[in-house]
Protein backbone atom coordinates (compact mmCIF):
# COMPACT_ATOMS: atom_id res chain seq x y z
CA UNK A 1 0.00 0.00 0.00
CA UNK A 2 2.80 2.59 1.25
CA UNK A 3 4.52 1.16 -2.14
CA UNK A 4 1.38 2.24 -4.13
CA UNK A 5 0.93 5.78 -2.58
CA UNK A 6 4.59 6.59 -3.26
CA UNK A 7 4.31 5.42 -6.87
CA UNK A 8 1.28 7.79 -7.65
CA UNK A 9 2.69 10.30 -6.10
CA UNK A 10 5.13 10.33 -8.01
CA UNK A 11 3.58 10.30 -11.49
CA UNK A 12 1.46 13.00 -10.26
CA UNK A 13 4.78 15.16 -9.81
CA UNK A 14 5.83 13.54 -13.38
CA UNK A 15 1.92 14.77 -14.95
CA UNK A 16 2.62 18.37 -13.05
CA UNK A 17 6.06 18.69 -14.11
CA UNK A 18 5.17 18.09 -18.20
CA UNK A 19 2.11 20.54 -17.92
CA UNK A 20 4.53 23.32 -16.57
CA UNK A 21 6.98 22.44 -19.83
CA UNK A 22 4.33 22.48 -22.31
CA UNK A 23 3.07 25.78 -21.28
CA UNK A 24 6.59 27.22 -20.65
CA UNK A 25 9.31 24.97 -22.88
CA UNK A 26 7.50 23.70 -25.12
CA UNK A 27 10.15 22.35 -27.20
CA UNK A 28 11.87 20.50 -24.43
CA UNK A 29 8.96 18.12 -23.84
CA UNK A 30 9.65 14.49 -24.69
CA UNK A 31 7.07 12.53 -27.02
CA UNK A 32 6.08 10.26 -23.80
CA UNK A 33 6.60 11.02 -20.04
CA UNK A 34 10.36 10.55 -19.59
CA UNK A 35 11.16 7.22 -16.95
CA UNK A 36 13.61 6.68 -15.72
CA UNK A 37 15.87 3.24 -14.21
CA UNK A 38 15.16 1.99 -10.81
CA UNK A 39 18.96 2.78 -9.31
CA UNK A 40 20.39 -0.24 -7.45
CA UNK A 41 19.69 0.06 -3.38
CA UNK A 42 16.59 2.20 -4.21
CA UNK A 43 13.97 2.30 -1.22
CA UNK A 44 10.76 3.25 -3.48
CA UNK A 45 8.47 2.84 -0.73
CA UNK A 46 9.87 5.92 0.08
CA UNK A 47 7.89 8.84 -1.14
CA UNK A 48 10.63 11.40 -3.48
CA UNK A 49 11.79 14.65 -2.34
CA UNK A 50 9.49 16.61 -4.80
CA UNK A 51 8.06 20.02 -5.13
CA UNK A 52 4.58 20.32 -3.36
CA UNK A 53 3.41 22.54 -5.79
CA UNK A 54 5.02 23.20 -9.04
CA UNK A 55 3.44 26.35 -9.99
CA UNK A 56 4.05 28.46 -6.84
CA UNK A 57 5.64 31.63 -7.51
CA UNK A 58 8.98 31.80 -6.44
CA UNK A 59 8.66 35.29 -4.98
CA UNK A 60 5.86 34.10 -3.08
CA UNK A 61 8.30 31.32 -1.51
CA UNK A 62 11.43 33.84 -0.95
CA UNK A 63 9.32 35.77 1.23
CA UNK A 64 8.21 32.71 3.04
CA UNK A 65 11.32 31.01 3.53
CA UNK A 66 15.24 31.39 4.65
CA UNK A 67 17.57 31.64 2.40
CA UNK A 68 18.81 28.26 2.83
CA UNK A 69 15.63 26.44 2.70
CA UNK A 70 14.49 28.91 -0.24
CA UNK A 71 17.79 27.92 -2.11
CA UNK A 72 17.19 23.90 -1.45
CA UNK A 73 13.86 24.32 -2.92
CA UNK A 74 14.69 25.74 -5.49
CA UNK A 75 17.04 23.58 -6.45
CA UNK A 76 14.61 20.60 -6.02
CA UNK A 77 12.16 22.22 -8.21
CA UNK A 78 15.12 22.37 -11.08
CA UNK A 79 15.53 18.75 -10.79
CA UNK A 80 11.75 17.75 -11.09
CA UNK A 81 11.55 19.71 -13.99
CA UNK A 82 14.84 18.48 -15.53
CA UNK A 83 13.80 14.71 -15.12
CA UNK A 84 11.09 15.42 -17.34
CA UNK A 85 13.01 17.21 -20.16
CA UNK A 86 14.56 16.04 -24.02
CA UNK A 87 17.96 14.37 -23.23
CA UNK A 88 20.75 16.98 -24.29
CA UNK A 89 22.44 16.89 -27.74
CA UNK A 90 26.29 17.51 -27.69
CA UNK A 91 28.49 17.41 -30.69
CA UNK A 92 31.92 15.84 -29.14
CA UNK A 93 34.97 15.97 -31.95
CA UNK A 94 38.47 14.19 -31.45
CA UNK A 95 41.32 15.56 -33.37
CA UNK A 96 44.55 13.34 -33.38
CA UNK A 97 47.56 14.53 -34.68
CA UNK A 98 51.63 12.95 -35.09
CA UNK A 99 54.92 14.56 -34.86
CA UNK A 100 57.51 11.94 -35.19
CA UNK A 101 56.84 9.28 -33.18
CA UNK A 102 54.56 11.26 -30.58
CA UNK A 103 50.72 11.24 -31.02
CA UNK A 104 48.86 13.94 -29.58
CA UNK A 105 44.98 14.18 -29.02
CA UNK A 106 42.34 17.03 -28.69
CA UNK A 107 39.11 16.79 -27.38
CA UNK A 108 36.32 18.95 -27.80
CA UNK A 109 32.13 19.41 -27.30
CA UNK A 110 29.65 21.77 -28.24
CA UNK A 111 26.61 21.48 -26.78
CA UNK A 112 23.75 21.72 -29.69
CA UNK A 113 20.42 21.34 -27.85
CA UNK A 114 20.41 22.17 -24.42
CA UNK A 115 17.52 19.97 -22.69
CA UNK A 116 17.53 19.23 -19.70
CA UNK A 117 20.44 20.94 -18.61
CA UNK A 118 18.61 24.41 -19.13
CA UNK A 119 17.70 23.48 -15.83
CA UNK A 120 20.28 21.02 -13.92
CA UNK A 121 23.72 21.71 -16.10
CA UNK A 122 25.94 19.03 -15.37
CA UNK A 123 27.91 19.32 -18.29
CA UNK A 124 31.50 21.25 -18.94
CA UNK A 125 32.11 23.78 -20.28
CA UNK A 126 32.09 23.92 -24.47
CA UNK A 127 35.45 23.86 -25.64
CA UNK A 128 35.00 24.50 -29.61
CA UNK A 129 38.01 22.72 -31.70
CA UNK A 130 39.12 24.22 -35.41
CA UNK A 131 37.58 23.01 -38.34
CA UNK A 132 40.57 20.44 -39.91
CA UNK A 133 40.19 17.64 -42.53
CA UNK A 134 41.87 14.65 -42.51
CA UNK A 135 45.52 14.59 -44.10
CA UNK A 136 46.26 17.93 -43.00
CA UNK A 137 49.10 19.37 -41.90
CA UNK A 138 48.90 21.48 -38.84
CA UNK A 139 51.49 24.04 -37.58
CA UNK A 140 52.50 24.28 -33.80
CA UNK A 141 51.97 28.16 -32.56
CA UNK A 142 53.11 28.08 -29.15
CA UNK A 143 54.17 25.31 -27.07
CA UNK A 144 54.31 25.34 -23.07
CA UNK A 145 54.69 23.00 -20.21
CA UNK A 146 53.73 22.74 -16.63
CA UNK A 147 55.40 21.12 -13.72
CA UNK A 148 52.46 18.64 -11.94
CA UNK A 149 52.86 16.55 -8.21
CA UNK A 150 51.16 13.55 -7.09
CA UNK A 151 48.29 15.32 -4.92
CA UNK A 152 46.76 12.97 -2.02
CA UNK A 153 43.10 12.70 -2.72
CA UNK A 154 40.89 15.26 -1.47
CA UNK A 155 39.11 14.78 1.83
CA UNK A 156 35.77 13.96 1.67
CA UNK A 157 32.81 15.96 2.02
CA UNK A 158 29.27 15.19 3.52
CA UNK A 159 27.92 14.92 0.17
CA UNK A 160 30.89 13.36 -1.07
CA UNK A 161 31.17 10.83 1.30
CA UNK A 162 27.43 9.74 0.55
CA UNK A 163 28.74 9.27 -3.61
CA UNK A 164 31.24 7.14 -1.95
CA UNK A 165 28.93 4.84 -0.14
CA UNK A 166 26.19 4.77 -2.53
CA UNK A 167 28.68 3.71 -5.66
CA UNK A 168 30.46 0.55 -3.14
CA UNK A 169 26.88 -0.43 -1.67
CA UNK A 170 27.33 0.64 1.92
CA UNK A 171 24.05 1.45 3.66
CA UNK A 172 20.63 2.75 1.79
CA UNK A 173 19.37 6.14 0.99
CA UNK A 174 17.60 6.57 4.71
CA UNK A 175 20.74 5.71 6.60
CA UNK A 176 23.11 7.97 5.14
CA UNK A 177 22.39 10.96 6.94
CA UNK A 178 22.31 8.88 10.37
CA UNK A 179 25.73 7.43 9.50
CA UNK A 180 27.32 11.30 8.80
CA UNK A 181 25.27 12.56 12.36
CA UNK A 182 26.61 9.82 14.44
CA UNK A 183 30.29 10.07 13.72
CA UNK A 184 29.91 13.76 14.22
CA UNK A 185 27.91 13.28 17.19
CA UNK A 186 30.57 10.84 18.74
CA UNK A 187 33.46 13.60 17.84
CA UNK A 188 34.78 10.80 14.93
CA UNK A 189 35.48 13.35 12.54
CA UNK A 190 34.87 17.43 12.57
CA UNK A 191 34.15 20.06 9.48
CA UNK A 192 36.60 21.83 8.25
CA UNK A 193 36.09 24.16 5.22
CA UNK A 194 33.15 21.93 3.93
CA UNK A 195 35.48 19.05 4.18
CA UNK A 196 35.44 15.84 6.69
CA UNK A 197 38.58 15.63 9.12
CA UNK A 198 38.99 12.64 11.52
CA UNK A 199 39.79 13.63 14.82
CA UNK A 200 42.58 12.49 17.65
CA UNK A 201 39.65 9.80 18.81
CA UNK A 202 38.32 8.98 15.50
CA UNK A 203 41.96 7.67 14.64
CA UNK A 204 42.53 5.70 18.01
CA UNK A 205 39.31 4.15 17.20
CA UNK A 206 40.06 3.20 13.17
CA UNK A 207 43.57 1.90 14.63
CA UNK A 208 41.84 -0.26 17.34
CA UNK A 209 38.67 -1.64 14.72
CA UNK A 210 41.81 -2.80 12.46
CA UNK A 211 43.18 -4.66 14.53
CA UNK A 212 40.33 -5.51 16.45
CA UNK A 213 37.57 -6.02 13.93
CA UNK A 214 39.22 -5.86 10.53
CA UNK A 215 36.29 -7.55 8.40
CA UNK A 216 33.81 -4.26 9.61
CA UNK A 217 35.98 -2.16 8.34
CA UNK A 218 36.35 -3.71 4.57
CA UNK A 219 33.74 -2.05 2.62
CA UNK A 220 32.88 -5.54 0.60
CA UNK A 221 31.91 -7.42 4.03
CA UNK A 222 29.03 -4.24 4.30
CA UNK A 223 27.98 -4.24 1.03
CA UNK A 224 27.31 -7.76 1.44
CA UNK A 225 25.56 -7.70 4.48
CA UNK A 226 23.25 -5.15 2.88
CA UNK A 227 22.52 -7.82 0.25
CA UNK A 228 21.52 -10.30 2.59
CA UNK A 229 18.98 -7.86 4.59
CA UNK A 230 18.11 -7.12 1.24
CA UNK A 231 17.22 -10.16 0.84
CA UNK A 232 15.62 -10.63 3.74
CA UNK A 233 13.06 -8.22 3.61
CA UNK A 234 11.91 -9.10 0.31
CA UNK A 235 11.33 -12.38 1.59
CA UNK A 236 13.91 -14.42 -0.27
CA UNK A 237 16.07 -15.73 2.84
CA UNK A 238 15.06 -15.74 6.58
CA UNK A 239 16.16 -13.93 8.60
CA UNK A 240 16.67 -15.65 12.34
CA UNK A 241 18.77 -17.92 9.89
CA UNK A 242 20.77 -15.56 8.72
CA UNK A 243 21.31 -13.71 11.97
CA UNK A 244 21.99 -17.00 13.53
CA UNK A 245 24.54 -18.08 11.06
CA UNK A 246 26.21 -14.49 11.31
CA UNK A 247 26.48 -14.47 14.59
CA UNK A 248 27.98 -18.40 15.63
CA UNK A 249 30.06 -18.02 11.84
CA UNK A 250 31.54 -14.85 12.40
CA UNK A 251 30.61 -12.13 15.08
CA UNK A 252 30.84 -14.49 17.81
CA UNK A 253 34.76 -15.54 17.16
CA UNK A 254 35.21 -12.18 16.27
CA UNK A 255 34.50 -10.67 19.34
CA UNK A 256 36.38 -13.39 21.42
CA UNK A 257 39.63 -12.57 19.01
CA UNK A 258 39.05 -8.90 19.80
CA UNK A 259 39.10 -9.01 23.79
CA UNK A 260 42.46 -9.87 22.96
CA UNK A 261 43.37 -6.48 21.67
CA UNK A 262 41.78 -4.78 23.85
CA UNK A 263 44.72 -4.44 26.70
CA UNK A 264 47.46 -3.09 24.30
CA UNK A 265 44.40 0.22 23.23
CA UNK A 266 43.85 0.67 26.98
CA UNK A 267 44.96 4.36 27.93
CA UNK A 268 47.01 5.08 31.30
CA UNK A 269 46.60 8.60 30.52
CA UNK A 270 44.58 11.22 33.22
CA UNK A 271 42.76 12.60 30.48
CA UNK A 272 41.09 11.45 26.75
CA UNK A 273 41.31 13.67 23.89
CA UNK A 274 38.75 14.42 21.43
CA UNK A 275 38.64 16.57 18.25
CA UNK A 276 41.72 18.54 19.42
CA UNK A 277 40.12 18.52 23.31
CA UNK A 278 41.16 17.19 26.46
CA UNK A 279 37.94 15.47 28.28
CA UNK A 280 38.08 15.41 31.81
CA UNK A 281 37.69 12.59 33.83
CA UNK A 282 34.99 11.36 36.31
CA UNK A 283 35.86 9.35 39.43
CA UNK A 284 33.21 7.06 38.30
CA UNK A 285 34.66 3.78 36.97
CA UNK A 286 33.89 2.01 34.15
CA UNK A 287 32.19 -0.92 34.75
CA UNK A 288 34.09 -3.36 32.45
CA UNK A 289 37.73 -1.98 32.56
CA UNK A 290 37.46 -0.31 35.89
CA UNK A 291 38.99 2.80 35.04
CA UNK A 292 37.93 5.91 35.15
CA UNK A 293 35.48 7.30 32.63
CA UNK A 294 35.84 10.57 30.49
CA UNK A 295 33.31 13.46 30.70
CA UNK A 296 32.16 14.17 27.61
CA UNK A 297 30.51 17.27 26.90
CA UNK A 298 26.69 17.10 25.48
CA UNK A 299 23.95 19.81 25.36
CA UNK A 300 21.25 17.25 25.25
CA UNK A 301 21.72 15.95 28.70
CA UNK A 302 20.77 18.47 32.15
CA UNK A 303 24.63 18.08 32.97
CA UNK A 304 26.31 19.11 29.79
CA UNK A 305 28.15 15.75 29.50
CA UNK A 306 27.68 12.09 29.57
CA UNK A 307 29.83 9.68 30.94
CA UNK A 308 32.16 7.30 28.35
CA UNK A 309 34.43 4.25 28.98
CA UNK A 310 37.91 4.29 27.17
CA UNK A 311 38.08 4.08 23.51
CA UNK A 312 38.91 0.27 22.84
CA UNK A 313 36.43 -0.80 25.57
CA UNK A 314 33.83 1.68 24.03
CA UNK A 315 34.30 0.45 20.61
CA UNK A 316 33.45 -3.75 21.68
CA UNK A 317 30.86 -3.33 24.60
CA UNK A 318 30.72 0.81 24.39
CA UNK A 319 29.68 1.29 28.58
CA UNK A 320 28.22 4.21 28.19
CA UNK A 321 26.50 6.08 31.25
CA UNK A 322 24.30 9.57 30.88
CA UNK A 323 24.29 11.75 33.79
CA UNK A 324 20.89 12.50 32.63
CA UNK A 325 19.60 9.28 33.83
CA UNK A 326 18.68 9.45 37.86
CA UNK A 327 19.24 5.90 37.64
CA UNK A 328 22.54 6.15 36.16
CA UNK A 329 21.73 3.80 33.60
CA UNK A 330 24.05 1.81 31.90
CA UNK A 331 23.59 0.98 28.26
CA UNK A 332 25.51 -1.52 26.20
CA UNK A 333 26.23 -0.25 23.02
CA UNK A 334 27.37 -2.73 19.72
CA UNK A 335 30.76 -2.95 18.81
CA UNK A 336 29.76 -0.59 15.41
CA UNK A 337 27.53 1.57 15.17
CA UNK A 338 26.27 -0.40 11.92
CA UNK A 339 25.60 -3.48 14.10
CA UNK A 340 22.65 -1.62 15.73
CA UNK A 341 20.62 -1.08 12.86
CA UNK A 342 20.37 -4.68 11.60
CA UNK A 343 17.54 -5.82 13.76
CA UNK A 344 15.21 -2.47 13.22
CA UNK A 345 16.05 -3.02 9.55
CA UNK A 346 14.46 -6.74 9.65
Amino acid sequence: MIQSLATCLVFRVHYKARQWLESNDSVNVPKEVAQHRKAKGAQEAHEAIRPTDIYRPSEELRRELSADAFNLYVMIWKRAIASQCKPAQVQQTKINTQSGSVCWQAKGQVLIFPGYTRYWNNLKADAELPSVQQGQSVTLQQAAHEQKQTQPPPRYSEPKLVQVMERKGIGRPSTYAPTIKTLKQRLYVEIAKGSLFPTALGLEVDAFLQEALPDLLEASFTAQMEQSLDQIAEGKEDWQRYLTSWNQEYFAPALTRAQGVIPKHLSTKPSVRSGGRSLAMSKTPCPHCHRPMAKVPSTKVQKKYFLSAPVAVRTLCCSTQSSASSGNHLALKKAKGQRSNLLKRI
